[in-house]
């Protein structure tokens, strides 16, 4: 198995992790709340992953990755808020979509300014 094969494998297995996990109904119980806010960093550390895992698999085939990263991760976390809602009996939270995408785009902010240095230079 090559190198490239092994990412494409990551990414997909985790994208599959992240789709059952949001799957997942959660029950209805009063739980102490001892971490605010919990659900917000889970999915903000599982969208991380996904777009390192992304990106590693773009970067070697297009000429600018991150902005399709971007892209991809801001539509995956907003269908699977979609699909939460619709089919799984769970609640779409925006806060949510916004924790899986801002990760991502403060991660991949300085590549944003090289790429925009690299255009203005043209």
């Amino acid at each position: 198995m090559t190198r490239k094969q092994a990412i494409q494998i990551r990414l997909l297995l985790w994208v599959l992790l992240i789709f059952i996990l949001c799957s997942i109904p959660v029950p209805k119980v009063n739980t102490p709340n001892l971490i605010p806010h919990f659900d917000k960093i889970v999915h903000w550390g599982l969208f991380f992953f996904l777009g390192t895992f992304l990106y590693a698999c773009l970067r070697e085939v297009i000429r600018f990755p991150v902005i399709l990263t971007l892209l991809c991760i801001a539509f995956y976390g907003a269908l699977i808020e979609w699909l939460q809602e619709t089919y799984f009996s769970r609640t779409a939270d925006l806060w949510d979509w916004v924790a899986d995408s801002e990760k991502k785009i403060l991660k991949e902010f300085p590549h944003l300014q090289n790429l925009h240095n690299h255009f203005r230079k043209q």
